[in-house]
């Protein structure tokens, strides 16, 4: 997220009556609804990694609950007694996920280069969770404003976390067209990946890197987004809807994040932080929502109609058609 002044931020949150704001909401989003939706949709080659998946899977809707519950009080007391234990049940359990992808990576070895894209996610999910404990806690790098690290703690739950799984099953569900287009989605995820580390080292120092990313990832989601559409139009009403409704969200939504990276590079103003959480930030959860409840319809059996071709048979997590052959 970029970096905007104190008295831009100042001037939102101080000036509201209201004690719950956007980003609050944002976030609360993104721990109850992206992350459990995020964890259906992908599973492990190894069974130990499995296994840890499963755990965590079925344990983050208790600390998604615990996780909204810090963020939507803001009551000083509160927040010294309970809120920072609260953020770290979310930790403790994102980090369950994250061993999870640690031992499919040190185990398994995907054959496939998407196929770290799953276990890139859940390793930035950890970062997220990392940025809305020390939100919770007060701690504030580098003196940042305390409104800047709630914000990255929500990129991190929906384009850390997110975006490379839709990256993943985009490049997955491509592999059944004729030509190499699973590489499009595969090579974007990547690019995404990078965008995340280069968005993450500009917040400590380096605007310039910064604005790299931003723009970096603006052109990874729109890649991402062009893969989602070309195999949308091929399946039924309901995920094809749910797909290019999410891709139509990025094209609008990497336009604002451009925008608002260079304006705020060369101090020349434009969107706000709140206009950015009202529009950037409503547009990504519609963005990853409809993406993957779109792939997650989409597994339900389908099969893509191409001539003289095996018509691969997805599992219902939207990933490895060979994965219909365990129990996932």
């Amino acid at each position: 997220m970029s970096k905007v002044g104190n008295s831009d931020v100042n001037r939102w949150f101080v000036g509201t009556s209201d004690p719950v704001n956007e980003i609050d909401v944002l976030l609360v989003i993104g721990l109850l609804v992206v992350v459990p939706m995020g964890l259906s949709v992908i599973s492990w080659a190894d069974p130990q990694a499995e296994k840890l998946r499963r755990l965590a899977a079925k344990v983050v809707p208790f600390a998604a609950g615990a996780g909204a519950l810090a963020v939507l009080s803001r009551d000083a007391a509160y927040q010294q007694q309970f809120g920072g234990v609260l953020a770290g049940l979310w930790l403790a359990v994102c980090v369950l996920i994250a061993m999870s992808a640690l031992a499919e990576f040190l185990k398994a070895r995907p054959s496939r280069p998407e196929g770290y894209l799953p276990i890139a996610s859940c390793l930035f999910l950890v970062v997220g969770a990392v940025w809305l404990v020390m939100f919770q806690a007060g701690i504030r790098p580098q003196d940042l404003p305390e409104e800047i690290v709630e914000l990255t703690a929500v990129h991190f739950h929906y384009a850390g976390f997110g975006g490379p799984i839709l990256a993943f099953l985009a490049a997955r569900w491509l592999r059944v067209l004729p030509g190499r287009w699973d590489n499009l989605a595969a090579f974007a995820g990547v690019g995404l990946v990078l965008a995340m580390v280069l968005m993450a080292v500009g917040i400590f120092g380096s605007p310039l890197l910064e604005v790299e990313g931003s723009v970096l990832m603006a052109l990874s989601l729109i890649a991402i987004a062009a893969g989602t559409t070309l195999v949308a139009w091929r399946l039924p009403l309901w995920p094809r809807t749910l797909l290019i409704a999410s891709s139509a969200c990025v094209w609008i939504s990497m336009v604002l994040a451009i925008q608002y990276a260079v304006g705020q590079f060369l101090v020349i103003g434009g969107l706000s932080v709140e206009d950015m959480a009202r529009t950037h930030g409503v547009l990504n959860v519609f963005f990853v929502v409809f993406g993957l409840a779109g792939w997650k319809l989409a597994a339900k059996r389908v099969e893509l109609r191409q001539p003289a071709q095996a018509e691969p048979v997805l599992d219902e997590t939207g990933g490895d058609p060979a994965a219909t052959e365990r129990d996932v």
